[in-house]
């Protein structure tokens, strides 16, 4: 369990209301979702003026980007007459295999004898994607780009043209029927508050401690803002398209924004990650997972353009939640899982191995390709033609214990190990036995000294081990009841220790499935039941989807319907593939720079880059990395472009979900 104190530290330097929403689209299929759907009615226009103009209409026109058909609308909403285009390519093909389709919302202007229709469109240019390729988002293009269009009526049709920058288009429309439903179901972008407005006192204090951060040029740009001067921060939803896109996948359809390479990318990640079930996502992830995995050492790395294999940092955390999806996946009989599962193991196992030291672990691996770099050494023996990098620590170990939990549930549990398989269920035992024994990671934490002597006791049978196990979890369960230290305070949280707790969470369950502990006590189901109703109520606004699903795997309260929606909200966020790209998210109007930097407890604010947005932005607009639920959802710009990663955080949630009956086969 990683503890911090920063939130005492808040309230000592400050002596010196929302509710939760993450309401989404129904199933329901977007009325948009056929062409023809309003259009195909045979009943006539009513009498009157809204004979010439209201109702929706058949489309055909041709651009500089090829002939279009599809549908508009025009409707009069309040007293305002609203006009919707919904327009598909069918000559066109984008991003591969994806068919072009374009919306468009405005107004419309009719003269006096309703003859003649002006309307007025702004299109948005510059929005999360910073860079692609040669093209490049400039401070000018964020001014919205005006497209005008001009009709008149000729007997029973409309016939025009559109005009604006890069935009010049001639179109006919006819067929006109009453509207059977809007032909588009409209932008779907909300901001959903994560925590009830400071204090005045609350605010003073953090205003007072955070006044260098404010200071910086790139905060103080915005500190005249309401919202930045309200200092709530919140998160912004948007599932627009979504429903579109469960019944289009091939599709990407481009919503009031122009129509270049970057709106293409924005809008291809937002169509990667809503085209796709839960079961399905599952399966893109899954079938791209192995590449991500160096054949050589077994562990999850990140891809470059060239389809290289970099070793990652943290290669020891990712690769353990590696070897755990695969395991999860053999229970459920898949015997390819089961083989993933040895090779990252081994790898696993490797990273103790290798350094030739039981005091110390390895933090990832890779092929020796020359003299190594920074950080990295030199095997030695059997390891010689592999490199292992320094800094083995309390975030690696835990993929440690993750993994050689996993692997021994699966492959060694009850002596059944196959020939194939007895050796690498002797290196458990003794790995595992040298972490309880040797390593100081695990001693200078009650956490890690719980687990290590829990899984040597599960691994090896020996009473000693449980008897440390024991004594250990009597002095952590009251920490455990608490949820295990993460907090969520005025945007601020250690964001991969949330991870690392759940991680832990999630590992002392298995472990309780083989050997429980407590037997005075009833055992430590119980503890871990209240730890996860206590971090689902500190984070039920923070759209933190881990936490959502302890809350309904442990916990079982009553609020487990609306975390599981929270938890299924978030997963559909995520693209499959994770996308490249660059993003910038102070190009947006609703940006705005939080007044507080990012861990905070580092001080560093000054010469680092703590920058965090008040709002955060969907998972689909993120610099997504190798693990995005333990990356700071506050984000404001990252660059991937060149490299890209495995969907193991996506996978391992799915599994996680499924395991408990969480989500089911179908979904």
């Amino acid at each position: 369990m990683r503890k911090v104190g920063f939130p005492l530290l808040v309230l000592a330097l400050a002596a010196c209301g929302a509710e939760h929403d993450v309401s989404e689209p129904t199933a329901a299929t977007d009325p948009a979702s056929e062409l023809d759907r309003p259009g195909s009615s045979t009943s006539a226009m009513p009498d009157g003026p809204s004979t010439k103009l209201f109702g929706v209409w058949k489309v055909e026109g041709k651009d500089a980007i090829g002939a279009y058909e599809g549908q508009v609308e025009i409707a009069d909403k309040e007293g305002r007459i609203a006009f919707t285009r919904v327009v598909r390519f069918p000559n066109v093909i984008v991003e591969g295999d994806r068919e072009l389709w374009w919306v468009w919302t405005g107004k419309a202007s009719p003269t006096p004898k309703g003859d003649v229709l002006e309307v007025a469109i702004e299109l948005t240019k510059a929005d999360f994607v910073k860079k692609r390729g040669e093209l490049v988002r400039t401070e000018k293009d964020k001014a919205k780009v005006s497209v005008t269009g001009s009709f008149t009526l000729d007997g029973a049709q409309w016939k025009g043209t559109f005009s604006g920058e890069g935009i010049s288009a001639t179109e006919i429309w006819t067929d006109g029927t009453p509207s059977g439903g809007p032909i588009f179901a409209g932008k779907e972008r909300k901001l959903v508050f994560a925590h009830d407005p400071p204090s005045a006192i609350e605010k003073q204090g953090l205003f007072t401690t955070f006044k260098s951060y404010q200071d910086l040029p790139r905060v103080k740009a915005y500190a005249t803002r309401p919202e930045f001067q309200a200092a709530v921060h919140g998160f912004f939803t948007d599932f627009t398209d979504y429903a579109f896109y469960q019944t289009h996948p091939k599709a990407l359809r481009i919503v009031d924004k122009v129509k270049d390479d970057i709106s293409l990318l924005e809008t291809l990640s937002r169509a990667n990650a809503f085209r796709y079930t839960f079961a399905g996502k599952q399966a893109c992830f899954d079938s791209e997972a192995a590449t991500f995995v160096d054949p050589t050492t077994g562990m999850l790395g990140e891809l470059r353009s060239d389809g290289s294999i970099d070793a990652h940092n943290d290669g020891a955390l990712w690769t353990g939640t590696y070897v755990a999806v695969q395991a999860y996946k053999a229970e459920n009989g898949d015997l390819v899982a089961k083989d993933r599962l040895r090779k990252s193991l081994d790898g696993i196992l490797v990273l103790q191995e290798i350094t030739g030291d039981k005091t110390h672990f390895a933090r990832t691996l890779q092929v020796a390709k020359g003299p190594p770099p920074a950080k990295w050494r030199a095997g030695t023996g059997p390891f010689a033609h592999l490199q292992w990098k320094e800094g083995g620590n309390n975030d690696m170990i835990k993929g440690l214990f993750y993994a050689m939990t996993m692997g021994w549930k699966t492959l060694c549990k009850g002596g059944a190990a196959t020939p194939g398989d007895a050796a690498l269920c002797a290196r458990i035992v003794k790995n595992a036995k040298e972490l309880a024994d040797h390593s100081p990671i695990v001693r200078e934490s009650n956490g890690n000294t719980l687990l290590a002597s829990w899984l040597a006791a599960v691994v090896t049978g020996e009473s000693g081990y449980r008897f440390d196990a024991e004594l250990a979890w009597q002095k952590l369960a009251v920490i455990v009841e608490k949820g295990g230290g993460p907090y969520y305070e005025n945007g601020i949280s250690d964001w991969s220790g949330n991870n690392l707790n759940f991680t832990d969470f999630t590992i002392q369950e298995l472990l309780a499935e083989e050997l429980d502990l407590n037997p005075l006590g009833g055992g430590t189901a119980a503890a871990r039941a209240k730890g996860a109703a206590f971090l689902y109520d500190a984070f039920a606004r923070v759209r933190i989807a881990q936490f959502d699903l302890l809350y309904a795997a442990l916990a079982k309260g009553s609020k487990t319907a609306v975390a599981m929606e929270d938890a299924r909200s978030r997963l559909r966020e995520i693209p499959c593939p994770k996308t490249s790209m660059m993003i910038d998210h102070t190009m947006r109007d609703d940006f705005v720079m939080s007044p507080y930097p990012s861990l905070p407890w580092k001080q560093d604010w000054t010469t680092s880059d703590r920058y965090q947005a008040l709002f955060g932005a969907p998972i689909y607009e993120a610099e997504m990395g190798m693990y995005v639920f333990k990356d700071n959802p506050h984000y404001v710009d990252g660059n991937t472009i060149g490299r890209r990663h495995s969907g193991v955080d996506y996978l391992h949630a799915y599994w996680y979900a499924r395991r408990h009956g969480l989500l089911l086969p179908n979904e």
